[in-house]
């Protein structure tokens, strides 16, 4: 599947790399890539990457140096309070509680429903974490929303959090909180 996605990359089929470079996880599940393969890729010597045709080469640079997804404005600032707990163990599904400050206030209150996709990423990994929905959101005035995820370490390390928030009614918005401490993962 890996391959797929290095040709894809290469040809920028279907804007394959604007949507890797917005969504890194996302993609990597679309193609089916397995996070032992993609750390594989991550782990390629330059020497073994020089070797390769210049569309895959560029490709695989372009897939090690994705940069940090970015707040996007106007519209509401969203910002990852707390995530609780801070430190959990690898091989086994944990639950984690999220915290995501909403700034101007009622921004989420009284419209429809929102999604959140969770990323966590370490040097060598993301890891996708799946929301509990429904996503409860407090009565009014709303300046914090606290929601469930569940996810699945394999590997030890401190991943950065990143949680994407989506919403199309009635001003369609998509905004990407960070957490601006680390979520430390420990062998178990």
């Amino acid at each position: 599947m890996l391959l797929y996605l290095l040709t894809d990359f290469a040809r920028d089929v279907s804007g394959v790399r604007d949507r890797f470079a917005n969504d890194p996880a996302a993609v990597l599940d679309d193609y089916n890539v397995k996070p032992a393969d993609y750390e594989a890729l991550l782990g390629l010597p330059d020497g073994i990457v020089t070797l390769l045709p210049v569309g895959v080469v560029d490709a695989i640079r372009a897939i090690k140096d994705v940069p940090p997804p970015a707040l996007m404005w106007p519209g509401p600032t969203l910002s990852i309070r707390s995530v609780k707990p801070d430190i959990v163990g690898t091989g086994a599904p944990v639950t984690l509680a999220i915290t995501i400050e909403i700034d101007p206030p009622d921004e989420f209150s009284g419209g429809p429903a929102f999604a959140v996709e969770v990323y966590f990423r370490c040097e060598r990994m993301v890891v996708r974490g799946a929301p509990v929905l429904p996503i409860p959101v407090p009565k009014p005035p709303v300046d914090v929303v606290t929601f469930e995820c569940v996810a699945n370490f394999e590997l030890p390390g401190e991943y950065q959090v990143d949680v994407a928030v989506t919403r199309l009614r009635p001003r369609p918005f998509r905004k990407v909180a960070r957490y601006f401490g680390t979520l430390k993962v420990r062998e178990a």
